[in-house]
């Protein structure tokens, strides 16, 4: 259900259009409704959208009992629009919607109850709401309001109180699509670029995405930006995309927000600022979005578009922590255990080294194997070092996000600055992670049992696979030597280059022994020679020697 949702549950909370009136409303609640709409759509003859007066006419309206315009306050409420943001306010809200047998009051408090917003999460409790919603979305399912057409399509595309149905979901998104509702074409896009219920068709899914922004859709807005982006059902286009990405961000999207902020730190679409990247990232941050806080963390750490603060640092990654980031759980340990920007103090360091490592981040892993091993911040524990050493070096690393609506990634092949610093640190963990697994296991070090000689080579050759340089020497000599694997001369001058090249003086060395003897590969006394001179250029004693016989 992940996959889909997290679109869902943003553009669940955007306006409704052309809505049939209840018929116990009362018609000032209606009026002050419409106009509530009029003002966040910019339909009000200005041009212009003000949240403040949308928030505050969807306010009265629901204070005289219009279920609708608390729907839409909670959503105000929710992302901050007009109003300051309040989880508790938004739960509110939709309760009293609900109370009045509202479908989407229902179906929000389902999301909460399934998500933990506002509530302890309780699936339970989430199923029952999802039920209410279905049922009495279906109940209307014949009066032709888009408001519990598009419903029904959210329910059978999630399978929120009934059963999963994606053709069911698209007939129902159309329903409400072609009769303008800005959410129903949104998601009727994400249905065309996924091939949920329909053929993919990605111009199609575009033009859906078109109709939509044109009413100020903000999730259309940023889908819009990620098509121009990624040139999806259109030509890629970096100003355009960060034209729509900014229409987004300026209504509060906090995805938007990261994506402006990627644009100024990466110069995409537009020109460098580091100054205007702080500032997008901040709006996300103070949102409480906790990838948006390590960043802010990282540039006040490193003195980018801010002054440098290690303080202000730790403030922000201790945001992001709470929230479960682990990459700023493990920069905590950091500033903990060194003393910086806070109080040292290991205890709390290892806290929130245990805290990352169990939250299967491989760098954390590494560095609590490490912890164990060398006897620092806690008693030196072999055992221990080698359990959460091997936690590190099966891990496969952090999985990449490219979900429609939540996408962060402005320049295609590029990650956002928290994703590309933790990526790189867990790959370098994980590859360190295994060469010490293999070196332990091929002396029987730290294991409490013998040595084992294969079992050091496997560890040993995924390391070298990763392009560690270390692991690659030791593989090498395993070859030269035929320790856990047959003596291959060919195998060993292999590994014995890919070291070398990386700039290992002592690969750089037996290289060269290689290439001057003809031992597994072509003999050639000018190459060797090469090789011996850049393991003495780095103070290698054994090549300054050998280099002699070329004199």
């Amino acid at each position: 259900m992940r996959h889909f949702w997290v679109l869902v549950f943003f553009v669940i909370s955007v306006l409704s259009f052309g809505l049939t009136v209840w018929a116990e409303t009362a018609p000032n609640a209606e009026e002050l409704y419409r106009l509530g709409e009029k003002w966040a759509t910019a339909d009000h003859g200005q041009g212009t959208q003000d949240w403040t007066k949308a928030a505050e006419y969807f306010r009265q309206a629901a204070e005289l009992g219009h279920a609708r315009a608390m729907v839409e306050l909670g959503s105000c409420y929710y992302y901050g629009r007009g109003v300051e943001r309040d989880t508790q306010k938004w739960l509110s809200w939709n309760r009293k919607a609900a109370d009045l047998n509202d479908p989407w009051g229902f179906s929000r408090l389902g999301m909460g109850y399934e998500v933990g917003k506002g509530v302890p999460k309780d699936e339970d409790e989430a199923k029952r709401w999802y039920e209410k919603a279905f049922q009495a979305a279906y109940a209307q399912k014949d009066s032709g309001d888009p408001w519990f057409q598009s419903l029904l399509g959210t329910c059978y595309v999630e399978g929120m109180g009934t059963a999963k149905d994606e053709k069911e979901a698209v007939k129902w998104y159309r329903k409400a699509a072609e009769q303008g509702f800005s959410y129903a074409q949104t998601n009727l896009g994400v249905c065309y670029i996924r091939g949920f219920g329909v053929e993919k068709n990605e111009k199609e899914a575009f033009r859906w995405f078109q109709k939509a922004a044109k009413q100020k859709d903000v999730n259309a807005q940023f889908n819009l930006g990620f098509c121009y982006c990624h040139g999806i059902g259109v030509e890629n286009d970096e100003k355009e995309a960060v034209s729509w990405f900014r229409m987004a961000a300026e209504q509060g999207d906090l995805n938007a927000q990261c994506n402006m902020g990627l644009a100024y730190q990466k110069g995409y679409g537009v020109e460098k600022d580091e100054k205007e990247m702080v500032r997008w990232f901040r709006m996300a941050a103070e949102q409480g979005d906790a990838a948006a806080q390590f960043n802010m963390g990282v540039f006040y750490w490193q003195g980018s578009g801010v002054e440098k603060d290690e303080k202000e640092a730790v403030h922000w990654f201790r945001m992001a922590a709470e929230q479960g980031h682990a990459d700023a759980q493990h920069n905590l340990v950091t500033c903990y255990a060194e003393g910086l920007g806070v109080e040292k103090d290991e205890k709390e360091a290892m806290r929130w080294l245990l805290t990352a490592a169990e939250q299967d981040n491989a760098l954390a892993q590494y560095s609590l194997g490490m912890v164990y091993w060398q006897g620092t911040l806690v008693e030196k524990d072999e055992k221990e070092a080698v359990r959460w050493m091997k936690k590190a070096a099966e891990n496969k690393g952090p999985e990449p996000q490219n979900d429609l609506g939540v996408e962060r990634i402005v320049v295609p092949g590029e990650e956002e600055i928290e994703l590309k610093t933790s990526k790189h640190a867990c790959e370098e963990a994980i590859g360190e992670a295994q060469f010490y697994l293999g070196t332990w296991y091929l002396n029987g070090i730290g294991l409490g049992m013998e040595l084992d000689e294969k079992e050091g080579v496997r560890w040993t050759r995924m390391a070298a696979e990763k392009g560690y340089s270390e692991a690659q020497f030791n593989l090498a000599q395993c070859y030269t030597n035929g320790i856990g694997v047959e003596k291959d001369e060919k195998e060993a001058a292999k590994w014995y280059k890919k070291a070398a090249e990386q700039g290992n003086e002592v690969a750089q060395y037996y290289w060269g022994v290689c290439c001057y003897n003809g031992t597994g590969v072509k003999q050639d006394k000018e190459e060797a020679r090469k090789w011996f001179q850049k393991a003495a250029d780095q103070d290698y004693g054994p090549a300054k020697v050998i280099l002699r016989i070329f004199d």
